[in-house]
């Protein structure tokens, strides 16, 4: 299915990209874009009418699909734009998007619009399906890029995702990638982390499995998903320049819990290898109880991927928070984002400080 001359073809493309270039589409449309801070829809009708005007690139080595436009930063008073942004820096819950897709989180705001029955909470409401409804147009027209570069795979996949739930494991990959590229890309952050992909992903692989996929097509399906958290950060990392982008030189966080490691654990740091690039960085929680074929695996893996993959003791981690007062479902869920910080696992806020 996915070969590894596609996998050497889009790190080609990434080391000849110019870390002096911006998200060039992004840049233009916010450039047109006359602020009105009296409406509470700007933030959702802005971002919607921006993916109704970008490109939908496929390229024919693509496993996963999905990537901005670049061009020359020069000529903008202000690049990257602010008019549109968030913080990051946090672990978005990708399990409940691919669980149950923006349809039914829509009906789960929708209901709770309804309970709390007050202006903001209808606001709220409104402002999701603006910004939901755009994802799902600029997914579609991406569904139909890649039924024509020959990717029918990404093109089943995108036309129920991401708003509909995933039905398998490239589904579920697709689906977080192009979420992952929006908010890095167009709306503007760096830092946003994975969380534990071999926990909330191995049904999905499971399910893969069942349909004939062999390990080897999901290691490189692996493969070319992590290559893509290389298409959004620039190279700052190793030659210094910050790239005029939000997402510049973002560090983005695959967790991996020993003590719930399964086949798709070792599956995922194979894969990790493959890639070999400067991201995602992996981070592994390593306890006492971690089956010895994972461990074997990590330590495989630390010999080729040297400083993208970070290990913890697991008795320590909890040790530490522990000490801090946590809530016992925090501890049992440690989260890192950024540049190795410690976060609430899928919230919205930051907490280091507090920590």
């Amino acid at each position: 299915m996915f070969e590894t001359k596609n996998i050497e073809a889009l790190k080609r493309r990434i080391f000849a990209l110019d870390n002096t270039h911006c998200f060039i589409e992004r840049e233009n449309f916010l450039a047109s874009v006359t602020e009105d801070s009296n409406s509470p829809y700007f933030y959702s009708s802005t971002i919607a009418d921006m993916l109704s005007s970008v490109s939908t690139p496929v390229d024919e080595d693509d496993i996963i699909v999905g990537r901005v436009i670049e061009g020359s930063s020069e000529g903008f008073d202000e690049c990257p734009s602010r008019k549109i942004f968030a913080k990051g820096h946090m672990t978005p819950n990708y399990s409940k998007l691919i669980d149950i897709g923006y349809k039914g989180i829509l009906e789960k705001i929708a209901q709770s619009a309804k309970r709390l029955n007050t202006k903001k909470a209808f606001e709220y409401q409104k402002n999701a399906e603006i910004l939901i409804n755009g994802i799902d147009k600029f997914t579609k027209r991406y569904a139909k890029e890649a039924k024509n570069a020959g990717n029918m795979r990404a093109y089943e996949a995108l036309m129920k995702v991401p708003y509909e739930p995933a039905y398998d494991l490239y589904s579920a990959l697709q689906s977080i990638w192009i979420v992952h590229m929006i908010a890095s890309c167009y709306i503007g952050s760096r830092d946003y982390a994975f969380g534990y992909m071999d926990d909330y992903l191995y049904p999905y692989y499971l399910k893969e499995k069942e349909n004939g996929t062999s390990d080897d097509d999901i290691r490189m399906m692996f493969a070319g998903f992590f290559i893509k958290a290389n298409e959004i950060c620039g190279r700052h990392t190793h030659n210094y320049m910050q790239k005029p982008i939000l997402s510049q030189a973002s560090k983005q966080y695959v967790l991996l819990d020993g003590g719930r490691a399964n086949e798709l654990s070792c599956i995922i740091l194979e894969a990790a290898q493959i890639n070999c690039m400067s991201e995602p960085i992996f981070t592994v929680v390593l306890s006492k109880n971690s089956p010895e074929d994972f461990k074997t695996a990590v330590f495989k893996a630390m010999t080729k991927l040297t400083d993208k993959i970070q290990v913890f003791n697991c008795e320590s981690m909890k040790e530490f928070l522990r000490s801090k007062r946590l809530p016992q479902h925090l501890i049992d869920r440690p989260a890192l984002s950024a540049c190795c910080t410690f976060d609430i696992y899928r919230t919205s806020v930051r907490e280091e400080f507090y920590l």
